[in-house]
């Protein structure tokens, strides 16, 4: 049976499967990325970002509105033909195999380092990925109420990060706009990638029920929700240290160090096990996205047996870069990954806007 003929989301499940997407690693590491970037004033880089991603979702609704009950797969092929429109396929799933690749190491690493030093690192990657694969191979309504259910680990985050405004220090923002005009816009270009995942609702609008307009509604309010929560992190951060968040890459891990409770005393541990779950949710996400591309180029009608296939590629790119901790091989990821990133983003989707107005506008000539 074709997905498309399966049960589809709920308005709500759709929500939370963009909002889900969307976070991830950039809830440790923004406030440092901004920072670097911009200095205290990093949270208008922020900000700017999010008005930037509300912008491209517009530019999407463009395009899912003139095929409402295709996937951004099928978009491309029906309007570049065949062979070219399977190339632009290729560029894309290897885009979110790659993302779900640096997830699946990331979040290895940084589990690692904080909480279990002793345990191999395969072991812990081997673990994190199969808990992924068992539950994408279900049918996409199935990930949808748990994605649902791991929201409560959003809200366990916001608690603990806002436990800590009783030590903040509002003047340390001051003076604002003392950054350069060009830096701030630099942080935003870095910021916007802490987006990526929202245009994943070029893929699943097929899959779920409700108008167009309705779906782009809630993808925008769930932007709105993820932009608030960097903003909120960012700001916290530079509250609380403000030189410092710039130069230590997981500065909320830091911020929790000294909270304690009365009958919990690491904190941080608490906070990074929610994390942890936040980061699988993102990578089943793309896991799913990325098995569904392969499923669409080998003309299946289901994407299970092809998680098997992603999970597998993962695991083996993903397993080796454990042991790689030379900064320069890190930093070219990085700048590989910022325009890949901005590739599937935006120029993917501005190519397919503007064949599809041009196309309509010759259709409306024709047609007089």
């Amino acid at each position: 049976m074709s997905e498309l003929q399966t049960r589809k989301l709920s308005k709500s499940q759709f929500f939370f499967f963009i909002l889900h997407a969307q976070l991830g690693l950039a809830i440790l590491t923004l406030p440092h990325i901004v920072g670097a970037r911009a200095g205290h004033d990093g949270w208008i880089s922020v900000l700017i970002a999010g008005i930037a991603v509300q912008i491209l979702a517009l530019l999407y609704y463009l395009i899912v509105k003139n095929y409402p009950n295709k996937t951004f797969y099928d978009i491309v092929v029906d309007l570049l033909g065949t062979k070219v429109g399977k190339l632009i396929n290729f560029i894309l799933i290897g885009y979110y195999v790659l993302y779900a690749t640096l997830i699946a190491q990331k979040c290895t690493s940084i589990l690692n380092l904080w909480i279990y030093y002793r345990t191999p690192p395969w072991v812990i990657m081997g673990l994190f990925i199969f808990v992924c694969f068992y539950i994408v191979t279900s049918d996409i309504q199935i990930i949808g109420r748990f994605l649902v259910l791991a929201s409560f680990f959003i809200i366990m985050l916001v608690l603990l990060i806002t436990w800590t405004i009783k030590d903040l220090h509002p003047l340390f923002l001051l003076p604002v706009g003392e950054a350069d005009i060009e830096d701030i816009l630099k942080g935003a270009f870095d910021a916007t990638i802490a987006f990526a995942g929202f245009e994943i609702f070029l893929f699943i609008h097929a899959f779920t029920d409700g108008t167009v307009k309705a779906k782009l509604k809630w993808e925008q309010i769930s932007i709105l929700v993820v932009g608030l929560f960097y903003l909120l992190t960012t700001l916290i951060c530079f509250m609380y240290f403000p030189n410092a968040a710039k130069n230590i890459e997981h500065p909320i891990v830091y911020l929790l160090v000294p909270t304690k409770f009365t009958i919990v005393e690491r904190v941080e541990v608490f906070f990074l096990a929610g994390w942890v779950v936040i980061m699988a949710t993102t990578f089943m996400c793309f896991l799913y996205i990325s098995s569904l591309g392969i499923s669409k180029l080998r003309k299946r009608n289901h994407h299970k047996k092809e998680v098997k296939i992603v999970s597998i590629i993962t695991f083996l790119i993903a397993l080796p870069s454990l042991y790689i901790n030379k900064p320069t091989f890190w930093h070219a990821v990085e700048v590989i990954q910022q325009y890949y990133t901005y590739t599937t983003i935006l120029f993917i989707p501005l190519l397919v806007a503007i064949i599809i107005i041009f196309k309509g506008k010759k259709v409306k000539q024709d047609e007089g």
